[in-house]
């Protein structure tokens, strides 16, 4: 049987991001039942799923479930937006809804010389 009630808790109620390839600087809102991505390819879908493991399980369990090129791995140094000729830091946040508007923020930054991540 399907529980349709919408006030499970916890549950994830938006992802932002800064200086994310492809995001930029974005606040993406969950449906507490239900979110699709779709898109073209190319456009950043399977990178939010890379966004959500690499904040759950961190950068040194990391492992990308798309390739950049063939056989080459998505690495989180390569999600971060370029800004000219240098990398700045990425953000990414999550707001988790813990009861009825009541939030914590967890999150991360994406350092552009290495490839780590730092909750």
């Amino acid at each position: 049987m399907i529980n349709h009630n919408y006030t499970n808790f916890p549950r994830i109620f938006s992802l932002s991001t800064a200086g994310i390839k492809y995001h930029g600087y974005r606040d993406y809102l969950f449906h507490p039942l239900r979110t699709d991505f779709v898109g073209e390819s190319g456009y950043g879908k399977s990178m939010i799923g890379d966004i959500l493991q690499l904040i759950f399980v961190g950068s040194g369990e990391f492992k990308s479930g798309t390739e950049v090129d063939v056989g080459k791995e998505r690495k989180p140094q390569g999600m971060i937006l370029e800004q000219g000729n240098q990398s700045s830091l990425g953000y990414v946040f999550l707001n988790i809804e813990v009861e009825s508007e009541k939030f914590i923020v967890i999150g991360m930054y994406i350092e552009p010389n290495a490839n780590k991540t730092t909750p």
